[in-house]
This record gives C-alpha cells, structure tokens and sequence, in this order.
C-alpha cells in the first residue's frame, strides 16, 4: 500500500500514485575552457526529491496544506520502504467530485514533491 502519513501516524491519504524513483537536484557551474574542454563544478550535496500523486479529501488537504506551510515532515510510506521529508512546493489541487456536501467525500488530487531527509526499509 502506498500513502503518506504524518510523524504522528496519522493517515493523510491512502490513495498515492505516479511515485517517482528518487530524483536528484543540484547546483552545478558549467564552463567551457579556452582549450574547448569543459569543466562542471557541483556545489553542495545533491538534493533528493520524490514526486506523487496523491488523492485526499478536503479535510486531508487542510492538513497537508498546513504541514507544507509550517515545514512539517511527511512521511511517504511506498509498500516495503518509507520516505521523511518536507513538502517541496505548494500542491496545486485540482477537485475530482461534485455534488458532496460532507468534507470527507470531497476528493481532490495534487502533486506533491518531498526533500527526502530520511529513508528506510519496513521490516
């Protein structure tokens, strides 16, 4: 199963899709040289990322918009590994369902990007 969860183990979605493999970022100063060779200069660590899908109801959202603008860690939690790490952009939520005037059975789907701090097996 994948979904994602606070620190907390409070479930925010069940339903997550479209993971990434970890993706790396980084800052890298590009020259070419008078002899026509180049040289790349990376500066820093690379960042890792992981990009999904997830599909949350409103008060899901709430949440997870909330955690993003207080820097809180998520964890993604993908079948026999799990992921820590801060929401990476504000996620841009597109609504799926129309008609509901319960909060929960509102769905709404974004993409979300996490900074991965920490990574590991689930035994």
């Amino acid at each position: 199963m994948i979904k994602i969860e606070n620190l907390n183990g409070e479930v925010l979605s069940k339903m997550c899709k479209e993971v990434s493999p970890p993706k790396f970022e980084s800052i890298q100063k590009k020259n070419k040289l008078l002899d026509g060779t180049y040289h790349i200069q990376t500066i820093g660590e690379p960042l890792k990322y992981i990009e999904f899908t997830v599909v949350a109801n409103e008060l899901q959202t709430e949440k997870i918009n909330l955690m993003e603008t207080k820097g809180e860690l998520l964890k993604l939690i993908d079948y026999n590994r799990f992921f820590i790490g801060f929401i990476n952009n504000k996620v841009d939520w597109k609504r799926l369902t129309l008609g509901y005037i319960d909060r929960e059975k509102r769905l709404y789907e974004g993409k979300i990007s996490i900074i991965v701090k920490e990574e590991g097996d689930i035994k």
